[in-house]
């Protein structure tokens, strides 16, 4: 099952630090799905969102270096990959403005041979291999209180995510517009799944403006809603009085 795949490679793909308790926690788990004959879809996601979670302040901080590392050292990393021939190729995509992060736009496919963007496409592989395993031996050292300061820094922010799924978990069993609801739903739906590498990695700006967009729609629908109901149209004047 895909889905159960995704969940092993969370596992797989754990960040620097993370409790050693938590990930033998999430792998449990996942033999305990691989065990089931019949999986249900519903729990097995729901497992996932939940170890997400968890997950995520560490994957974030990592993340944080990763970039950091690529911005400050990438090209030391990268370049001895290269031959000579990429290796000026590459020193003139720089000189043109272009740098490690612009290989994966399509700039750089218009200024790379296809077989140049093979080559690329190994190097990067190779060094941000080596770029992981620099940031791993960089965290359990030096940079642990500062990785672990991050951990906190992303947990808090957390906790504000998890207190927005509940305003909307909220504002959807109050909720009296079918459709809306439905929306509601889906976008808890979307960001619960962002966390597990089921969806799609949404922008901050995605999930702590949920609320008030779904309260605007509600209003929007509200006066639609106003706007059908029919007028009271005293025709006989019953309800005049002197």
């Amino acid at each position: 099952m895909h889905t159960l795949n995704i969940y092993r490679y969370l596992h797989d793909n754990l960040p620097p630090l993370f409790p050693e308790e938590l990930a033998e926690e999430i792998k449990n788990s996942i033999e305990r799905f691989e065990e089931q004959d019949n999986i249900e879809l519903e729990e097995l996601e729901r497992q996932m969102v939940q170890h997400g979670f968890i997950v995520w302040p560490y994957y974030q901080a990592h993340k944080e270096f990763l970039e950091r590392a690529i911005d400050e050292m990438g090209d030391h990393f990268l370049e001895p990959y290269m031959n000579e021939g990429l290796q000026n190729k590459y020193s003139e995509f720089k000189g043109y403005g272009g740098n490690w992060r612009e290989l994966y736009s399509g700039r750089a496919a218009d200024f790379f041979e296809d077989h140049e963007r093979v080559e690329l496409t190994k190097a990067l592989i190779e060094a941000k291999k080596k770029l992981k395993e620099y940031i791993k031996r960089d965290v359990h050292g030096l940079s642990k209180d500062k990785y672990l300061s991050r951990v906190e820094k992303y947990d808090s922010i957390l906790s504000d995510i998890k207190k927005e799924l509940q305003q909307l978990r909220e504002l959807s069993s109050q909720e009296d517009h079918i459709e809306l609801t439905k929306q509601i739903d889906a976008r808890i739906e979307n960001i619960e799944h962002s966390f597990a590498h089921l969806g799609q990695e949404l922008q901050y700006h995605e999930i702590f403006n949920a609320v008030e967009f779904f309260r605007g729609r509600k209003e929007e629908l509200s006066r639609l809603r106003g706007i059908d109901v029919p007028k009271f149209i005293d025709f006989y004047n019953e309800n005049y009085s002197e």
